[in-house]
């Protein structure tokens, strides 16, 4: 049951994040570095789309052996993911907003590099590094407190 609400969760978020970008089609918005090199916002979706395929995938059928650190981080990726799309949805829908209520002109696309730049801090600070934290906080809370027949 909880499975199938994570897949949900992954899904739901990823159309509210994708509708929300290709309906107001301010593309020139975008940060993403795919899209700022190719220009092509087909290859955004479809790679969005075989990431979190790739994750449900990997939800369905993933069973630890071992440890629980990989289910644990799987975990935390459909987590993160959901969170981050919704957030991306709700900032699509702010920019829009922005861009068709405000003067001409004063609602401007960052540069190539600077958005760029603006992905890759906000996947460091806001992804890779709260994930590599909790990746080893729970290879620790594994180590010192499940004893290895639970696993």
């Amino acid at each position: 049951m909880i499975k199938k609400i994570l897949i949900w969760m992954l899904i739901v978020s990823g159309l509210f994040d994708t509708l929300t970008f290709l309906i107001p089609q301010l593309y020139q918005f975008e940060i993403n570095p795919i899209f700022i090199y190719t220009q092509n916002i087909f290859l955004v979706v479809l790679i969005k789309f075989i990431i979190l395929a790739s994750i449900i995938y990997l939800l369905l059928k993933y069973r630890p052996k071992n440890s629980c650190i990989w289910a644990y981080t799987l975990c935390f990726i459909v987590v993160y993911v959901t969170f981050f799309q919704i957030l991306g949805g709700i900032s699509n829908i702010v920019v829009a907003n922005d861009y068709h209520t405000s003067e001409p002109g004063s609602v401007v696309p960052l540069e190539s590099e600077e958005a760029v730049q603006s992905y890759a801090t906000l996947q460091i600070i806001g992804f890779y590094l709260p994930m590599l934290l909790a990746i080893i906080s729970f290879w620790f809370f594994e180590k010192i407190y499940l004893p290895k027949t639970i696993i």
